[in-house]
């Protein structure tokens, strides 16, 4: 009986295992077929969605007139001269370091200075120099100029050499008299030396035909040899004359040149000084005033800053903000897909300060691309609407260093041609 039960069972417990084989394998083949299913409507569907591929990078909104960082020369205590929030034009003056000079006295000396003409100093040199400024480490220089100023309209008004000259010209002058008298004297001479070479020849034709007697000729020899001695005598004397008054023009040139050379020295001293004291009072201002560079809006960078406050070197102080003009954006794109960018392309910014879900982005086109590369990076520049409307038309009030990202859409991909396309770029690398 045991047996047959057990017969019984055995053949049960086999049916049961074909059966449920059977079953295993209708569910695994429904399994496939679902798998197989859902790739296939995957691929399907990575097929059909498509969107555009995206360039990513950060933009910059710019105004045409940048801002402009002012930093402190040197270390000192300051003296503010404007209020924050102030439009200032360009040159003005901001706030001073303390020093020993008094800036108002420089101011005065500069506005003298003004006066001088460095291409004829002779002439605009005749200003009356306050020599009470308080100038501290340009009183040495300034004292070196008035010095060379002094000298020279010494040089200029009293001339030596003009008296000497002078005596020297009334010499000239009777030379000249004197030569005349010699020239007449000298033709008279030549006169009286004919008639008595006349005298000597007939007398000597009357000795050789015995009309008169040896005294006679002899006289007459005599004579004429005091003539031709005196000629000699009168021709040195010229000679004299014209070497003394060769000798007197040349010491009139001497004397001209060496006045020259004088107040060429008194006139290039004081020009020396002049640009000393020039160059002094620029490196003072250099250090110790502090000057706006452009026209805008003056803004404390130090939210206390008050005078009397110590300050350090090359510390930043102020911000000026010019007038807004021509506001674009300025796009920084890594080099990755950067060649598919092109002039006349429409971009999109979304803003860091004004979320893109609510104010929407900025619309833009590239107008300029860098054609070299810098550091890693392209830069681009992007025309925005005058008004800087969004998507959503809303404006966007400007301020200056607003960021964000800059977006370019490039050409609609399917899903499944990104994943080749990824797949393809994994196996080449």
């Amino acid at each position: 009986m045991d047996k047959i039960s057990n017969s019984i069972d055995k053949y049960q417990s086999e049916e049961l295992k074909e059966i449920s084989l059977a079953t295993n394998l209708i569910d695994y083949k429904k399994v496939i077929y679902f798998i197989i299913s859902f790739i296939l409507i995957s691929i399907l569907i990575s097929n059909v969605i498509k969107y555009p591929e995206k360039i990513i990078g950060k933009a910059f909104i710019v105004s045409k007139n940048q801002t402009n960082n002012i930093y402190a020369p040197t270390s000192g205590e300051i003296e503010l001269l404007i209020k924050d929030n102030t439009f200032v034009k360009k040159g003005a003056l901001l706030a001073l370091i303390k020093s020993t000079t008094d800036y108002s006295d420089l101011m005065k000396l500069k506005n003298q200075l003004r006066k001088i003409d460095s291409n004829n100093i002779e002439k605009s040199i005749a200003v009356e120099f306050d020599k009470t400024l308080k100038l501290g480490e340009i009183q040495k220089i300034y004292y070196n100029f008035l010095l060379a100023v002094i000298e020279c309209e010494n040089t200029l008004k009293i001339d030596l050499a003009k008296q000497k000259i002078s005596n020297i010209q009334n010499k000239l002058y009777r030379n000249t008299e004197r030569e005349k008298i010699l020239q007449r004297a000298k033709k008279v001479f030549s006169d009286k030396s004919d008639i008595i070479n006349n005298s000597y020849e007939t007398d000597l034709a009357l000795f050789d035909a015995q009309a008169i007697v040896r005294d006679r000729i002899d006289n007459s020899k005599i004579t004429l040899l005091d003539m031709k001695e005196k000629s000699l005598l009168m021709d040195k004397n010229d000679q004299d004359l014209v070497h003394n008054t060769g000798e007197l023009s040349d010491e009139i040139s001497l004397l001209k040149k060496d006045r020259e050379k004088l107040v060429a020295s008194a006139l290039f001293n004081v020009k020396k000084a002049f640009y000393e004291l020039k160059t002094a009072i620029d490196y003072w201002e250099y250090n110790f005033t502090i000057t706006a560079p452009i026209s805008g809006t003056l803004e404390y960078y130090q939210p206390f800053l008050n005078s009397t406050q110590y300050i350090k070197k090359e510390s930043q102080l102020f911000i000026i903000l010019p007038k807004v003009e021509n506001v674009y954006a300025r796009g920084v794109m890594s080099a990755n897909g950067y060649g598919k960018m092109r002039n006349k392309d429409t971009v999109y910014i979304k803003l860091r300060d004004f979320p893109s879900k609510e104010y929407g982005d900025l619309k833009g086109i590239i107008y300029n691309k860098s054609k070299v590369y810098h550091d890693t990076i392209y830069y681009i520049n992007i025309k925005l609407d005058p008004n800087l409307k969004t998507t959503h038309n809303k404006k966007i009030n400007f301020s200056y260093n607003m960021q964000g990202t800059v977006e370019y859409h490039g050409k609609k991909r399917s899903l499944l041609q990104r994943i080749f396309s990824n797949i393809q770029n994994s196996i080449e690398k």
